[in-house]
């Protein structure tokens, strides 16, 4: 949903890690909600943002404190997709 309406802005960029493994950087990536819940597209999509900063705020009490990061400034499309991959994974590093 999001990508659908956001896919034609090419002029946002989102940072994200360059290393996505580096349990040091992950705050980066979830900062990326942020930025992209600000976006005036986004305002209809405010329940999923809202669960957005429940998992957030859950996987920020398990995080490192950050260090510094090499980052890359992806598009949304690609953000959302690293976002649900590194969700995907920290909930199963977490769980077990």
């Amino acid at each position: 949903m999001i990508t659908n309406v956001m896919k034609d802005d090419q002029r946002l960029k989102i940072p994200i890690p360059v290393h996505q493994n580096n349990a040091d950087c992950a705050s980066t990536i979830l900062d990326g909600i942020d930025l992209l819940e600000k976006q005036p597209e986004m305002q209809k999509f405010s329940n999923i943002f809202r669960n957005l900063k429940e998992v957030k705020t859950s996987l920020q009490q398990n995080l490192k404190t950050q260090a510094s990061c090499d980052t890359e400034s992806v598009t949304v499309s690609k953000f959302i997709k690293k976002l649900e991959d590194f969700i995907r994974t920290r909930y199963r590093t977490t769980k077990h």
